[in-house]
C-alpha cells in the first residue's frame, strides 16, 4: 500500500519568499506568489502508520499535514518535481530510521517531491521557470497527477557492456565520437586512443573509453599544468626548501605539516566551478562535501577542524538583460551558494574559517567555487597508504548513482550557453548526513589498525580512486558487490559515477570483518568490490555470480562479464600533452586619472569604499555557518561581540587540553590580475604571509596552499601561468615557506549564444597554514585602548593600482604595490621579534580598501575611535594627496597598535611611521597635510552593512 501525505507551511513559507525574491529580481515582474508543498510518498504501511510518522514529517507549529493537497489549482499552475523512479531519494535512510523509532517497523520506501505554485504568470511561463531552475532533468523529473505508483522502489535493468571500435575512424569521426559521448578529449588523445586499441588487438569496451577520458582530462591529470611544466615547478620548489615541518605534498589527497606533541595538519582547497556554475545549490554542496573527503582520505584518515567557502561571481546588482544567454544571474548563484554551504557545512559539525565573496567582471559567466577543509591527524598516520596485493577493497558512505556523469571532463573544458542542458548529469547530489556518518567511523577504523590506504571518490569516481590507489599493484573490482541508488545503471556508468559521500578503503585481510563492523556501528553502508592484485592492471567485470572476495583469474573465461582490462602504464602514460607556445604578458598600468580632493570628496569616498560589495559588511551570508562548533574556535570569522567585524586570520586550539595554535590565513584579490598575473601572485603570497606573521607566528612555521583559475589556456594565458607559477616558487624559495597542496582549474571561460567569450581574471587564491605553540599570545586585530599610538609598519607605496577606492569611480589604471619579498623578509623577522615581547596590542594588515578600511574595521571591533594623522605617511609616499594614504593597497604593510612607551622602538626597529592614536569617541578623524574630515563610526557602519543585506538575503 501506498500512503500520500501533503505538507505546506501554515504561515510565511521562507523558501517559498527567497525563490519569490530571487525570480522577481531576474526580471520576472508579473510573479506575485509561489506557494510551496512537499508530498511523501511511504510505501508498506497502513494510514494508520501513516498518521503516526506525522511527528518526523512534520513541525505542528509552523506545518500542515494531509491526506489531500492544500494547493488550489484554479489559483495558479502547479507543477510537481521528484527524483525520477530509477533513483533512490537521499532523505531515505533517515526517513525509515526515524519511522522505526516511533515504531512503525513496516515501512519499505519513501519518496519526497516537492510541488510549486506560481500565481500570477501563464502555466506555460512556470513550466520554463521550473525546467530552468527547480530540477536537473538528468536525476529528477516532472510528476504528472495522472502518474500510477505501483511501487515506489527503484526499477531498471543494467545495461550490457558496448564495444567501441576506433579502428580507421579518420579525425572527424573520432572528434565526433568524443562529443557524442562528451569525452572532452581533442584530436591528439583521441588518435593516441586509437593507437592504444591497435596495441591491444581488440576494439575497447564503453567503460575503457570512459575511463581514458577522466583519467586524461586537465581535472585529472593536469594536462596543462603537465605541459608547460608547472606541477614539476613547484614540487621542485619544496623540495629544494626541505622544510622539516613537511610530512607529505602534492602526492595526497591533502598536503600535511607536522603540528605539536605528535600530531599533524592537513589542508587542501578544491574548486567546483563549472557545477556551481550550471547548478549552484547542488555544486556548492558538493564542493564542500569533496574537500571535506580529502581531508578524511589524506594519509590514514585524518579528522576536519576548519573549512572555508571562497565565491568569485560577477556582479548580483546587474540587470537580467545583461546576463549571458546560458548562465545564471549572479545574484541566483550568490544565493543558491549561501544555502548549499549552510545546508551541508552545518550537519557536518566542522567551523568556517573564512567566508569570503569577491566580485569582479569575468566571473559573470563562469563562477569561482573554493572550499578549503583542514585536518587533525596523529602524525604517525599521516604518510600516504600503499595497498598490498591481497588487501580488500571496500567502498562506504552512499549508493551509487547517474548523478555525477562526466564531471571530471565537463569541468576541464570551457563552458558554454548550453552546458546546463547537454551535462546536467554532471551536477552531484549532495547528502551531508551520510558524509557525517562515515567522517566518525574513518578515525576509528584508523586507530584499530584497518587502514591500509584510503581515499575518497571525487572526479570520474570509482575509475579513479580505485586505479590510482591500484595503480602501484593491480586491482581486480567487481561492480555487481555494488549498491545502486539509481537502477538500470550501465556498468561505466557505474564505474565512472561522481556520487557523492563514498570513500574507497583498503582494509588488510584480516581485518575485513573488524572493518565492517566498525562502519555497520556508524550505520555507514559499506561492500567489498574486490582485492588488490599483482598484476600491475586494471581488471574490472560485472559478475552477479562471484563471491565478495573472489578474484577472477581468467577473465576471458567470462568475456561478456569484462568492463575493463588495461595495464595501469597506458592510462598514466598514453596521454599526449597539448603543445602550448606561451606569449610572456605585459604589464597592463595605465595612469590613473585621479580626482580632485576635498573634504567632501574625501569623505563621500571614505563611505563608497567601506560599502563596495567586495568589502562590506559579509556576515548576513557567513554568519549562517557555525564557526564554533567543535569547541576548538580562539578567533572565528568574524569579532566574538555583535559586531561583525572580519578578522584577519582564523585560530584554532584543535587538541583537547593544550594552547597548541592552527592559524590560516587568506590572501585573494581578481582585480589584481587584470594589470599583471605574476604581480598578482607575488602580492596574494605576501598578504597571506603578512596576516600570520601579524598574529604572532613565526615565518619558518609556515606552509601554503594554492588555487589557480584561469581562462581556457592561450598562448597568452599560458604565459600568464608561467608567471604565475614562477612567482610562487620564487618566493616560497625566498621564504621557505613551501607550497604543499592546492589545485589548477584552467577551464575559466564562458562562450555566450551569440558566440561572446567572457573570461575570469587570472586568479591565485592563497592559503596560509601556521602553527605556534600558544594561542594566548596571538595578537588581536580590534584596537585596545585609548591613548595607544597607531602606527604604519613595514614597505609602504602609493598602489592605487586596481584598488577599491579607483573601481568606486569606474577608473582603471594605476600602479601595484611594491613587493620586494627580501625586504618584506627582514620586515617580518623583525617585526616578529616585537611581537614575541609583547609590544604588539593590536595589529591589522593593509589590503583591500586601503588604511581606512583598517581604521574602520578596527575601531567597530572595539567600540573605540582614533584620530588619525596623515603627514608623516604622505611624506614617506612623497605625495600630498590624502587618497594616496588613505586608500593606497599596500600589501605587507602593517597597521600597529603600542603603548606610547614603545612607539621609540617601533621607528628605530622597523621604520614604522606614527598615524595618530587611539581615542574613547565615537569617530575617526582623519587630518592630513591638505584635509580634515569627522567620520561618524555609526553612520560609516551603516553604509558598511547596507550592501549585502540588499541582495544577500
Amino acid at each position: 500500500m501506498i500512503v500520500v501525505k501533503y505538507l505546506k507551511r501554515k504561515g510565511d513559507d521562507p523558501a517559498a519568499e527567497v525563490l519569490l525574491k530571487r525570480l522577481q529580481s531576474e526580471g520576472i515582474d508579473a510573479l506575485k506568489t509561489i506557494y510551496i508543498e512537499r508530498v511523501f510518498r511511504l510505501e508498506g504501511i497502513s494510514e494508520e502508520d501513516g498518521n503516526r510518522l506525522h511527528p518526523l514529517l512534520c513541525d505542528a507549529v509552523v506545518e500542515k499535514i494531509a491526506d489531500s493537497s492544500q494547493l488550489d489549482p484554479s489559483r495558479g499552475a502547479i507543477f510537481e518535481v521528484g527524483y525520477q523512479r530509477a533513483v533512490t531519494d537521499p532523505e531515505l535512510p533517515s526517513i525509515l530510521r526515524g519511522a522505526r523509532a516511533l515504531g512503525v517497523k513496516t515501512l519499505e520506501w519513501a519518496r519526497i517531491s516537492h510541488r510549486y505554485q506560481f500565481i500570477g504568470i501563464a502555466e506555460e511561463h512556470a513550466k520554463k521557470i521550473v525546467e530552468h531552475y527547480l530540477y536537473n532533468p538528468q536525476v529528477q523529473h516532472l510528476i504528472h497527477e495522472n502518474d500510477e505508483w505501483t511501487t515506489l522502489k527503484p526499477q531498471g535493468e543494467a545495461g550490457p557492456v558496448e564495444k567501441i571500435s576506433l579502428k580507421g575512424l579518420n579525425t572527424d569521426e573520432l572528434a565526433r565520437l568524443s562529443d557524442e559521448r562528451r569525452l572532452f578529449l581533442n584530436k591528439d588523445q583521441m588518435a593516441s586512443l586509437q593507437q592504444i586499441e591497435e596495441n591491444l588487438g581488440r576494439s575497447l569496451n564503453d567503460a575503457e573509453v570512459e575511463m581514458f577520458a577522466q583519467t586524461w582530462s586537465d581535472h585529472c591529470f593536469h594536462t596543462t599544468w603537465k605541459s608547460l611544466g608547472l606541477l614539476k615547478m613547484l614540487q621542485e620548489s619544496t623540495r629544494k626548501i626541505n622544510h622539516p615541518l613537511v610530512l607529505s605534498m602534492f602526492e595526497d589527497n591533502a598536503g600535511v605539516m607536522a603540528f605539536y606533541d605528535g600530531w599533524a595538519l592537513t589542508v587542501k582547497g578544491e574548486t567546483h566551478n563549472s557545477p556551481s556554475a550550471v547548478s549552484p545549490y547542488g555544486g556548492i554542496m558538493t564542493k564542500h562535501g569533496g574537500v571535506i573527503r580529502d581531508t578524511l582520505g589524506c594519509g590514514r584518515g585524518a579528522w576536519p577542524i576548519g573549512g572555508s567557502t571562497i565565491m568569485g561571481l560577477g556582479d548580483p546588482r546587474m540587470a537580467w538583460k545583461d546576463v549571458p544567454a546560458g548562465a545564471l544571474h549572479p545574484r541566483t548563484i550568490l544565493l543558491e551558494s549561501i544555502k548549499g554551504t549552510a545546508d551541508y557545512c552545518n550537519p557536518m559539525g566542522i567551523p568556517m574559517m573564512f567566508p569570503v565573496y569577491r566580485f569582479h567582471p569575468g566571473y559573470t559567466g563562469k563562477c569561482l567555487a573554493l572550499g578549503h577543509s583542514i585536518g587533525l591527524i596523529p602524525e604517525k598516520d599521516a604518510p600516504k597508504g600503499r595497498p598490498e596485493p591481497g588487501d580488500f577493497a571496500i567502498l562506504f558512505g552512499g549508493r551509487t548513482g547517474r548523478d555525477g556523469l562526466h564531471g571530471a571532463t565537463v569541468s576541464s573544458d570551457s563552458m558554454t550557453h548550453n552546458t546546463a542542458e547537454v551535462d546536467a548529469a554532471h551536477v552531484q547530489i549532495g547528502h551531508p548526513i551520510e558524509e557525517r556518518k562515515f567522517m566518525e567511523a574513518i578515525p576509528e577504523l584508523r586507530d584499530k589498525d584497518c587502514v591500509r590506504a584510503i581515499t575518497d571518490l571525487g572526479a570520474a569516481g570509482l575509475s579513479s580512486a580505485a586505479g590510482e590507489m591500484g595503480s602501484d599493484t593491480g586491482i581486480f573490482v567487481n561492480l555487481a558487490q555494488i549498491k545502486l541508488k539509481t537502477e538500470g545503471m550501465r556498468p561505466w556508468e557505474i564505474w565512472i559515477s561522481e556520487s557523492q559521500e563514498r570513500m574507497l578503503l583498503c582494509c588488510p585481510p584480516e581485518k575485513k570483518d573488524e572493518s565492517l563492523a566498525i562502519l555497520k556501528r556508524f550505520e555507514t553502508e559499506a561492500m567489498v568490490i574486490g582485492r588488490f592484485t599483482d598484476t600491475r592492471r586494471c581488471q574490472v567485470v560485472y559478475n552477479p555470480g562471484l563471491a565478495e572476495d573472489e578474484v577472477m583469474k581468467d577473465l576471458a573465461s567470462a568475456p561478456d562479464s569484462v568492463v575493463v582490462d588495461l595495464a595501469f602504464s597506458d592510462l598514466r602514460k598514453g596521454c599526449p600533452l597539448p603543445d602550448f607556445h606561451p606569449v610572456q604578458p605585459k604589464m597592463n598600468v595605465v595612469k590613473a586619472a585621479l580626482p580632485e580632493e576635498s573634504n567632501e570628496s574625501l569623505t563621500k569616498a571614505a563611505r563608497k569604499v567601506l560599502s563596495h560589495i567586495n568589502i562590506c559588511d559579509q556576515s548576513p551570508a557567513g554568519a549562517q555557518f557555525d564557526s564554533t562548533v567543535q569547541g576548538n574556535t580562539v578567533v572565528g570569522p568574524y569579532a566574538a561581540d555583535s559586531t561583525r567585524m572580519p578578522n584577519d586570520v582564523w585560530i584554532a586550539a584543535p587538541v583537547r587540553g593544550k594552547p597548541f595554535g592552527v592559524l590560516t590565513s587568506l590572501a585573494f584579490n581578481p582585480f589584481y590580475g587584470q594589470i599583471h598575473a605574476g604581480k598578482m601572485t607575488e602580492l596574494m603570497i605576501i598578504e597571506a604571509l603578512s596576516k600570520q606573521i601579524a598574529a604572532g607566528v613565526r615565518l619558518e612555521d609556515i606552509v601554503l596552499c594554492d588555487n589557480f583559475y584561469t581562462p581556457r589556456v592561450t598562448s597568452e594565458v599560458a604565459g600568464a601561468l608561467l608567471d604565475m607559477v614562477g612567482a610562487c616558487c620564487r618566493l616560497s624559495e625566498i621564504f621557505g615557506t613551501p607550497f604543499i597542496s592546492g589545485k589548477d582549474s584552467s577551464s575559466g571561460t564562458f562562450v555566450s549564444e551569440d558566440g561572446k567569450r567572457i573570461d575570469v581574471s587570472p586568479t591565485l587564491c592563497v592559503m596560509a597554514m601556521g602553527r605556534m605553540p600558544d594561542v594566548n599570545r596571538a595578537a588581536p586585530k580590534p584596537f585596545r585602548k585609548a591613548g595607544n599610538q597607531l602606527m604604519i609598519a613595514g614597505p609602504v607605496s602609493e598602489a592605487l593600482g586596481a584598488s577599491i577606492y579607483l573601481d568606486t569611480m569606474g577608473i582603471e589604471g594605476g600602479s601595484l604595490a611594491d613587493s620586494d619579498p627580501e625586504t618584506m623578509k627582514v620586515f617580518w623577522k623583525k617585526y616578529s621579534e616585537l611581537q614575541a615581547k609583547g609590544l604588539i596590542r593590536s595589529v591589522s594588515v593593509l589590503g583591500e580598501g586601503g588604511l581606512l578600511r583598517r581604521l574602520f574595521e578596527m575601531s567597530l571591533g572595539s567600540g573605540l575611535g582614533c584620530d588619525a594623522d596623515l603627514t608623516g605617511l604622505q611624506e614617506k609616499l612623497k605625495t600630498t594627496r590624502t587618497d594616496a594614504a588613505l586608500f593606497s593597497e599596500m600589501i605587507g604593510a602593517m597597521l600597529v597598535e603600542v603603548e606610547e612607551k614603545d612607539v621609540p622602538e617601533l621607528v628605530n626597529t622597523l621604520d614604522a611611521v606614527p598615524v595618530g592614536s587611539v581615542s574613547d569617541t565615537d569617530r575617526i578623524n582623519i587630518s592630513s597635510s591638505r584635509h580634515r574630515l569627522s567620520l561618524n563610526i555609526e553612520s560609516l557602519k551603516s553604509d558598511w552593512e547596507k550592501p549585502f543585506r540588499e541582495f544577500a538575503i
